[in-house]
Parts: C-alpha cells; structure tokens; sequence
C-alpha cells in the first residue's frame, strides 16, 4: 500500500517519544548509527536534473522500514531500508512511501543547509496514516563538498563507490556531536538533550535541570558562561532554524510547524518566529 506525500488521512503529531520506532528516542544519535551501517554498502541512488545549481538544494532520505519510490516525468527510483534516495528539492517529483510487511515505513530525512545540517525522522503506519516528525538541526559545514559530489556523480549509475564513501565520511563527520566546543557535564548534557529533543514541549530550564541532576539557576548561570547566549534563547534560535526548514519546504501548515517545534500557543511560535526573522511565518510558508 503507497501513501502519496500529500496524503490527507495523516497528520504530523506532535513531540511524541513513545510513538518512535523502538531505539529511535534519540534522532541524530541513531541517525549516525543508520549512516555508520549504510556506510559499509553504501547504496545511493540519485533522482537526476541535469544542470548545476548554485545553492545547496539537495534532499537525503533513507528508509528504515518499508521502501520510498522517488518519481519525475523522466526517472522513477525505488530506495529500498538501508539506502540512500536523493533527489533536488527544486526538481518537480513525488515522494511515495510504501509500508512494509508490518504495516509501517520510516526514513529519516536529511537536507545540508549553509552552515547547518537540518534532519527528521517520519513515521507511517498504514493502518490509521499516522505520521511522526522529530526534527532536528545540527552546525554543518560541508554541504559545499556534498552538493559537489552529488553534481559531479548524479548522472553515474550506479553511484560510484568512492565517491558513495566520500559522502559517507561528510555526512558522519557532520553529525559527529563530539566537535561541539569542550563544556562542563551539565552544559553538554543539556546542549545534547537540546539537539536530540527540540522539539518536546517539555523542554525548559527547570526541566532541563532535572535532567541533567542540577539546580536551574546553577544551570542557567553556567550555560550562558560557556556558551555566550541563554539556554532559552539557544533553544529558540534551534526551534526558529528548524520551524524556517518545515516552512520553505511547504508539507506543512504554520500550526503544524509550531507543535513539531514545542509550541503549544500557535501565537507565542508567530512571535517569536517574527521577532528572529522580521517577518511573520506566513510570508516563509507555501501553504
């Protein structure tokens, strides 16, 4: 059974960690462990459009259970779990998820953006068209070299093997957590929770305090220390990166975005989205 990307009979929930795929509650930690297990096959299969953008565009996608069929007036690919599908974002195409034999498909979602590596994990079940994002955003800085390879390798099939590998090496290197500045256990553990968990609406000082076995000013006061900015305008500025992503891709409506980014008050997301960006969430959404 396919469910078409626009498929109205599911809808994007909210932060909900019981509703992941087991062993899939912390997204960029096991994102690395499905690219370190792809990185020994390395299988890439590339959705072509033939000329050279200047700007990074490219969507990455591999599949965990299930398959994802990848379509254009000219191509059509299928990406089996385990492999990489990628196609430009600005190609026209549809994205088709097919379940597998329980009934479930998953991928997770990656897209190399200036400075930053924006990555979700989807969640469908056939029965009921429940669908799951937990987004995420991650300093990254080699989406330069990925747009190079992909651009000099797409129309090659198969995707030759060493540059498969180079892609491997950028990819993993990017969401390698370790290269975060040295800090103290509790301000890295809190800045790890804050990556793997943007968007649990649970997320604040007071939490975040509990989480990490310290009093909330104790934590407070050393996270902006070592960091420079406030722990709550840290995680504004993640929730803000990752909400402007949702937005220009157009999948989504605004009230949509806000949930998958904590926010409970659609018009707490709309201020706070104006006050980063000077302009309102409507004017960064396609829907």
């Amino acid at each position: 059974m396919e469910s078409q990307k626009t498929d109205s009979s599911g809808r994007f929930l909210t932060f909900l960690q019981e509703r992941l795929p087991e062993g899939h509650q912390h997204p960029i930690r096991c994102l690395q462990g499905e690219l370190t297990r792809w990185s020994k096959a390395r299988q890439v299969h590339v959705l072509t459009r033939g000329e050279r953008n200047n700007r990074i565009h490219y969507k990455i996608f591999l599949p965990l259970t299930g398959h994802l069929i990848l379509s254009s007036s000219q191509q059509e690919l299928r990406v089996e779990a385990g492999e990489l599908g990628i196609v430009d974002r600005n190609l026209s195409h549809q994205e088709s998820w097919v379940a597998g034999e329980d009934g479930v498909y998953a991928h997770y979602f990656i897209a190399p953006m200036k400075g930053r590596l924006s990555m979700n994990l989807l969640l469908w079940q056939k029965n009921g068209g429940k669908q799951v994002q937990t987004p995420g955003s991650l300093p990254f800085e080699g989406g330069a070299l990925m747009e190079e390879i992909l651009h000099m390798y797409q129309e090659e099939a198969p995707f030759p093997a060493h540059a498969s590998k180079v892609l491997a090496d950028v990819l993993l290197r990017g969401l390698e957590l370790a290269d975060l500045p040295p800090r103290s256990r509790i301000v890295s553990k809190a800045m790890r929770i804050m990556l793997d968990q943007p968007g649990n609406p649970a997320l604040s000082v007071s939490w975040l305090a509990e989480q990490v076995n310290c009093h909330p000013d104790t934590l407070s006061r050393r996270f902006s220390a070592e960091t420079g900015n406030t722990l709550l305008k840290t995680l504004r500025t993640l929730r803000m990166q990752i909400a402007k992503d949702m937005l220009q891709e157009g999948d989504l409506a605004i009230s949509e975005v806000a949930q998958l980014c904590g926010y409970r008050d659609h018009s707490h997301f709309s201020r706070d989205f104006h006050r980063n960006y000077g302009s309102p969430p409507s004017q960064f959404s396609l829907r």
